[in-house]
Formats: C-alpha cells, sequence, structure tokens
C-alpha cells in the first residue's frame, strides 16, 4: 500500500544523515526518524491493522508525531483526534467515521473504560512504543511512489451545520497541498520550519509533510506558547514558522518592540482572519508576514500573500496556489462579476474527495461557507463577518453545535451562540440565553460545558436576555443579536458573566 510517509523514507536514503525533526528534547535524522517509524509500523501491522481509519488521540509532542507517521506506513488511514476533546465528542468523532481502532495513552484509555463499543480495540501507546518486537522490513529507499487516489487522512472539523464533518484527504490532496507552499515559499536544503500548530489539525501536519517532501528539517513546539516561540526564532536557524493570529498577537506583546531576525524568511499567518491592527504590528516588528486563507478541506492553505511584496493588495490574502481557482458565487451558484460580494468557490487537485458518509465532490471543486471578492488581479478579499462559523484563537466553533448542547441543558428556554471580536482570541464565543425560570446559573452551566465539550467551544461570556428575535419562520436573527452585543444594549441585559475559558 502506498503511503505519503514515502517521502520520509526518500529523504533517509538520499539524506541519511540530515536534521529531520526536533520536538522536546528529541532529534532524528531522516534515517533515525524512518527506523523508529517502522519499529512502531511494525507494531500497528503485528495487530492485523493494514487499512482502514486508525484513531490517534494523543497529546502533540513526538510519540504523535511517531504514531502519525507510523499509521500511514502501514496502510492505515490517519485520524488525529484533538488533544483537547471530551470523551463524548472523541466517542461521536469515531462512529462519524467508522473507526473501530485507536492509539491512545493507557491513562486515556482509562477514562474511556465502559464507555467504548464493543468493536473497538484500544492499542496503547507503550505497547506501541516499545523498542523489542517486529519491525516493518525493507524501509528505506524501497517504498511504493503514492497513490493519488488512496484515502491518506480523515480530519474532523467544525462546520455550520450542528455537527462535526469528516473531511477526507487523499496522497494527491496532500501532495499537491505540500508542493503548492513548497514552491510558493521557495524552500531551500538550508531551510529550517517551525511549526507551534496542534498536529490533529490539517495545518500542524501539513508542516510535518512539507519538511519530508521538501527534504529539509522540521521543529514542533508542542506547548506553542508565545515566549517559546520567540526563544527559537531568536536563535537564528528557523526560517520559516506557522502561526494563528492569537499567538502572534500574544508574540508581538512578549517582544515589546523587538524585531524579528533577519534569519527568519516567512512568518505564515493563518487559521483565522488577521486583524489590520495585527498586520501594522507585525510589519512595525520587521515581520516577513504571509498571509493565508485556507481550510481543512482544501488540505490548509490554498492562497497566499507576501504582504511586504504587494503593498498596494493590503487587505487580500492572495491568489491561489498553482493550478488552484477560486470563483465567487451567488447562493444560487451562478458566478459573480469581479469585485461583487459573495461565496467563495475553490477548485484545486488539493481540494478534499468529499465528506465521510456524504456524496464525493467532482472535479475538485468545493463551495466554502466563506464569503469574499476577488478584484482585477484575481486577488481574494474576505468578508468574514457574513459567516456564520466563530474562529477563536484559531480554532473553529460551530455555534448550532453549541446551541444544541445548551438547549439540552436545565433551565434554557431558547439560546443564540455568536463570535464576538476579542484582541487576544480574534473571535470570543458568546451565548445568550432566554432563562426557563429566573436566576439561572450560568456557572452551572459552563460547568456543564466543559464537561461535554473541548474548552475552546465553551462560551466565554453568558448574556441572558428577556427573549431573543426571531423571523416569522422562527428564525434566529443572528445578525441583529450580534449587533445589540456589540452596541451595549444595556436594557437587553440581564445578567453576564465571563467564564474564561482556554
Amino acid at each position: 500500500m502506498a503511503t505519503v510517509e514515502t517521502w520520509l523514507h526518500q529523504q533517509a536514503a538520499a539524506q541519511p544523515n540530515a536534521s529531520c525533526l526536533q520536538v522536546e528534547q528529541h532529534h532524528f535524522t531522516f534515517k533515525e526518524l524512518a527506523l523508529e517509524v517502522d519499529q512502531a509500523a511494525g507494531k500497528i501491522q503485528a495487530h492485523g491493522w493494514h487499512a482502514g481509519p486508525v484513531g490517534i488521540w494523543l497529546p502533540d509532542g513526538v510519540a504523535m508525531i511517531l504514531t502519525l507517521w507510523a499509521v500511514s506506513r502501514t496502510g492505515g488511514v490517519v485520524l488525529p483526534l484533538h488533544d483537547r476533546l471530551q470523551v463524548d465528542e472523541l466517542l461521536d468523532n469515531l462512529a462519524r467515521t467508522g473507526c473501530s481502532r485507536l492509539i491512545t495513552t493507557r491513562e486515556r484509555a482509562a477514562q474511556l473504560r465502559g464507555r467504548l463499543p464493543d468493536d473497538l480495540v484500544v492499542l496503547p501507546l507503550k505497547e506501541l512504543l516499545r523498542s523489542d518486537g517486529p519491525r516493518l522490513p525493507g524501509v528505506i529507499g524501497d517504498a511504493m511512489p503514492p497513490r493519488d487516489h488512496d484515502l491518506h487522512a480523515i480530519v474532523m472539523t467544525s462546520g455550520t451545520t450542528g455537527q462535526p464533518k469528516a473531511v477526507q484527504l487523499t496522497y494527491g490532496n496532500q501532495r499537491a497541498g505540500s508542493d503548492g507552499w513548497i514552491s510558493f515559499l521557495s524552500l531551500s536544503p538550508e531551510d529550517h520550519y517551525l511549526s507551534a500548530l496542534p498536529l490533529s489539525h490539517v495545518a500542524g501536519m501539513g508542516v510535518l509533510l512539507r519538511g519530508a517532501r521538501a527534504g529539509i528539517p522540521v521543529t514542533c513546539l508542542p506547548s506553542g506558547d508565545a515566549a517559546t516561540i520567540n526563544a527559537q526564532l531568536d536563535k537564528g536557524n528557523i526560517t520559516h514558522v506557522s502561526l494563528v493570529p492569537t499567538q502572534l498577537q500574544r508574540m508581538l506583546i512578549e517582544r515589546n518592540g523587538q524585531a524579528f531576525r533577519s534569519t527568519v524568511k516567512a512568518i505564515i499567518l493563518g487559521g483565522a482572519p488577521a486583524s489590520p491592527a495585527l498586520i501594522t504590528a507585525a510589519l512595525q516588528h520587521r515581520a516577513p508576514l504571509v498571509l493565508t486563507y485556507g481550510m481543512t478541506e482544501t488540505a490548509a492553505g490554498f492562497t497566499a500573500l507576501k504582504v511586504t511584496d504587494q503593498p498596494g493588495k493590503r487587505g487580500s490574502v492572495g491568489r491561489p496556489f498553482g493550478e488552484g481557482q477560486i470563483a465567487i458565487v451567488d447562493d444560487a451558484g451562478l458566478q459573480l462579476p469581479t469585485g461583487e460580494t459573495g461565496l467563495i468557490r475553490v477548485k484545486s487537485s488539493a481540494v478534499m474527495t468529499g465528506y465521510r458518509g456524504q456524496p464525493p465532490l467532482r472535479d475538485g471543486v468545493y463551495t466554502t461557507g466563506d464569503y469574499g471578492r476577488l478584484d482585477e488581479d484575481g486577488f481574494l478579499y474576505l468578508e468574514p463577518g457574513r459567516s456564520l462559523l466563530i474562529i477563536s484563537g484559531g480554532e473553529n466553533v460551530d455555534p448550532l453545535e453549541v446551541e444544541s448542547a445548551l438547549l439540552d441543558m436545565p433551565g434554557v428556554a431558547d439560546v443564540c451562540v455568536v463570535g464576538l471580536p476579542d484582541e487576544d482570541l480574534g473571535q470570543r464565543v458568546v451565548a445568550v440565553l432566554k432563562a426557563q425560570t429566573p436566576g439561572t446559573n450560568v456557572d452551572s452551566l459552563a460547568r456543564l460545558c466543559r464537561q461535554r465539550m473541548a474548552g475552546y467551544k465553551v462560551p466565554r461570556a453568558w448574556v441572558i436576555w428577556a427573549s431573543l428575535p426571531r423571523s416569522a419562520s422562527g428564525k434566529l436573527r443572528r445578525a441583529e443579536i450580534r449587533r445589540r452585543l456589540l452596541a451595549g444594549d444595556a436594557a437587553a441585559h440581564q445578567s453576564v458573566a465571563d467564564s474564561g475559558n482556554r
């Protein structure tokens, strides 16, 4: 079975002693990492796990990285699960993807005891990383070339349907995504990539694939805190780093005016729109900013813009990579003229095959839920205020999913969840409630939320209104609710509490 890690093993044959990966206190050459991957892959294969999705629920770190490579090495389909999922969310993700195999720690396996379906098999991480046992034979230099149509990964993402969606990415999707970035950034052997993004996200996983494809070292920072990222960049060996706006905002505060070193060639900023104020502050720190627009469905970045190279395109997120195409369409799918705002429709070999359990896409064409416009040169400008999706600290939050959970809780008669501007997070999650009875305790609701969903989804602020505005057909008037909140409609507020979740 062809696997994306062919890239890793090709590099192990071509430059076995070259630096490949640094994570925590672990350093690997390409040959060392390939051998470690084959050791873990042998354990997986010994369990008969040769195909189909394999869930990986591990904290970011060297074990997570080895497991990602090892699963694909055996021909399995990688299903990286968010480190911060609650048990109910994890079980839902496994059920949605038809996954009956899970790799996790013994401690996490204990949390699942008594909750797992009978057909779900758990492989403890400790057993996977044992140094004895079978090793996958014939590993370096003779792996099969990947077949573009083979499924490589299933990545969960929040949309605006009230339920998580399982994005299916093939080897061809991952190759197109990696090659697009390698070409755009002109990556060369002397470069060194830093990633502080979650490995369960397509962007974090994509940096690993990009490094192996280009044959350059990658440093992964599981913590992703501002001081640690700044310290790494100030060492002088890092040339490229991928971040979300919240991380960069915190880094600039921590730098306190100190300019970035000239050795940093590109700071790639994605995952959420960057505010004009953040872009200005970053440029004042001599940050070589690259703004990007993409999503899980496009194997991460789809467009990019080198800000200092295009001063006349301020506010844009660039043009598509390679053969990628963008059209702006109306709600009926009809293409709109240049300059008009509408839904963003993308086409590329990097676009997913479709969502698991739903009909496949045709010809690599996908209509996003995002709004934007194109200028006469084909540069894309986003209109983020028209999207229902909330992006908080680089994490996607589906308001319908949070609303559904809240409506099942005691004391909640009606609810609307919206995103409001936040200087640190980009957007903060706010819940507006109609209480069934006076004295509804929002602290209790916040505690229940934290038990049922990842912390980044839990509302940070709670507002109780006497009623929520709805249309004649019963639809929430979300724009009106958001507008009243932004205006600080004190007459509408009965109580507010900040739950402070991160």
